[in-house]
């Protein structure tokens, strides 16, 4: 059972996997500017899980970027979405506008190990961004 508290039900429909996240105050943002907006959600999480905050599509679509944010099991604040303005116009952010959508996700645990060097015989290997193709 995952807890929150919201001025708000933290909702979604059906088939969608992330859970719409409001604005609860009024902001303009100038052009590519990045502010942080209040969103009055706070998350208790059971150990084990976290949640990512995502931008929604619509939202991108129109140059309007929310940064992905990540929730920790252990962190209590409120969540605040870091938005960024692409576009070349002032953008009004409205009290209740949906700004990022939350989703929760189960942690993998891994095992590190520390080694001196690593193997990069792959098809790949240190081609970097684009390698694999278009």
């Amino acid at each position: 059972m995952i807890k929150y508290k919201a001025p708000y039900i933290l909702s979604k429909k059906d088939g969608d996997i992330g859970y719409d996240v409001r604005a609860i105050e009024d902001r303009l943002l100038e052009p590519m500017e990045t502010a942080t907006i209040s969103t009055g959600v706070f998350l208790e999480l059971d150990d084990g899980f976290y949640a990512d905050l995502r931008g929604r599509s619509g939202n991108s679509s129109r140059g309007l970027i929310c940064n992905l944010g990540l929730i920790d099991t252990s962190y209590r604040g409120e969540i605040k979405a870091s938005i960024t303005n692409l576009t070349g116009n002032d953008y009004e952010i409205k009290k209740g506008d949906r700004v990022g959508q939350l989703v929760f996700r189960k942690e993998s645990m891994v095992n590190l190990e520390k080694v001196l060097e690593i193997d990069s015989n792959t098809d790949r290997g240190v081609r970097g961004f684009g390698s694999s193709g278009r």
